[in-house]
């Protein structure tokens, strides 16, 4: 919509504009918002910490009979 043709509107329809665009930004923000979380939520899970052991040492470890 080009600045002309808001200028075009009346008050009510202005009004009506502003409020249809607030809903669709608010919207928007709380997408992103959750696509963040979910971003975060699978990349905490791909990070198992750093690991300075061999797979499976310390299970052979609980488990051996010394």
């Amino acid at each position: 919509m080009t600045p002309l043709e808001i200028k075009n509107l009346t008050t009510k329809e202005m009004i009506e504009l502003r409020e249809n665009l607030n809903t669709e930004i608010a919207f928007r923000e709380d997408v992103s918002e959750d696509i963040i979380r979910r971003t975060q939520i699978r990349e905490a899970k791909q990070d198992n910490g750093i690991r300075n052991y061999p797979e499976g040492a310390l299970a052979y470890s609980i488990t051996r009979n010394p």
